[in-house]
């Protein structure tokens, strides 16, 4: 009879370990557990983070897109200015060259008249 009592007493005591074994692993896993949802939250949270960022970016690169629009915009105009302000340039010179022939016809017109004053004197 002690023989089956010190074997139960040994196989108790074997129970005992596993089973605190046992919890330890339960423990451990539910510290894992833990951490495996810290993770996932934060996995979550990098996600939106990121979601975010590539919002921000695309709002980033339509308004690039925009200003740049906009630049070509402003440079065909300049281009446009550029061109006017050639074309005023040359009729300015023409109307200058106008002025410079009328001025010079009058001249001559009042020396004709001059002359012909003169001779009719």
């Amino acid at each position: 009879m002690r023989t089956i009592r010190d074997g139960a007493a040994a196989l108790r005591r074997a129970l005992e370990r596993s089973v605190a074994a046992a919890e330890a692993e339960v423990a451990k896993n539910r510290a894992l557990t833990a951490g495996l949802a810290a993770v996932a939250t934060d996995v979550a949270e990098l996600e939106r983070a990121n979601r975010e960022i590539a919002e921000g970016a695309d709002h980033i690169l339509t308004a690039a897109a925009d200003i740049a629009a906009g630049a070509r915009q402003i440079a065909a105009a300049a281009e446009e200015a550029d061109r006017a302000s050639t074309e005023a340039a040359t009729a300015a010179r023409q109307q200058a060259r106008g002025a410079e022939d009328l001025a010079a016809a009058v001249e001559e017109i009042a020396l004709l008249a001059d002359e012909l004053q003169g001779t009719d004197g």
